[in-house]
């Protein structure tokens, strides 16, 4: 349904059309009923906090993550040490 609205590749345009259509107002951020300047600061400290969560919540890329490597040997020996015990 996704690429029937905006296309395979869609651009900023194309959304902007397609949530038109659907009756949604598109504004820039500065734009908004309300807005203050100080919304910037709030934004990119809630984008930070997003970005911290995703990071942390991903699944180790094992080909990429450099501390994968250590992760699995600190697995390696915790599981080694249980089964000495």
């Amino acid at each position: 349904m996704l690429y029937q609205a905006v296309g395979r590749e869609p651009s900023f345009e194309g959304l902007e059309r397609a949530l038109g259509k659907l009756g949604v107002e598109v504004l820039d951020y500065q734009d908004w009923p309300g807005f203050d300047r100080n919304d910037f600061a709030v934004q990119d400290e809630f984008s930070e906090k997003l970005k911290e969560l995703m990071q942390r919540h991903r699944q180790p890329d094992p080909v990429t993550d450099e501390s994968f490597e250590r992760r699995l040997e600190e697995r390696f020996h915790l599981k080694r040490r249980l089964r000495l015990s």
